[in-house]
């Protein structure tokens, strides 16, 4: 790594998710939009369209890693009314997704 260290700051979440704030977020949202031809006032929407369990819980982190940047994104979960999710099922969802977030970035 060159002599350079760069840190990480964990935050928990009372749903068992951990959101890593390493200061390139905003870096890596400038960069997607940029790529989506995205200009300033006009915020990228990401919207989870029927997302199921799995799909929810996916946004829904997104929502705690990105919603601070509302001026530059806008994530929304739409599902239909009907089955709900029991919180074991969701707590175990978000630990999994959570897992794999950590591993892959």
């Amino acid at each position: 790594m060159n002599g350079i260290s760069e840190s990480v700051i964990h935050h928990g979440y009372s749903n068992g998710s951990v959101q890593s704030v390493n200061g390139n977020f905003e870096e890596k949202l400038d960069e997607l939009r940029s790529l989506m031809g995205k200009v300033d006032g006009d915020p990228l929407r990401i919207v989870g369209v029927g997302a199921g369990a799995w799909g929810s819980v996916f946004t829904a982190m997104l929502q705690d890693a990105y919603g601070s940047f509302r001026d530059k994104v806008l994530i929304r979960i739409w599902r239909r009314p009907g089955r709900t999710v029991d919180r074991v099922t969701a707590t175990h969802l978000f630990e999994v997704i959570g897992y794999f977030m950590q591993m892959r970035f």
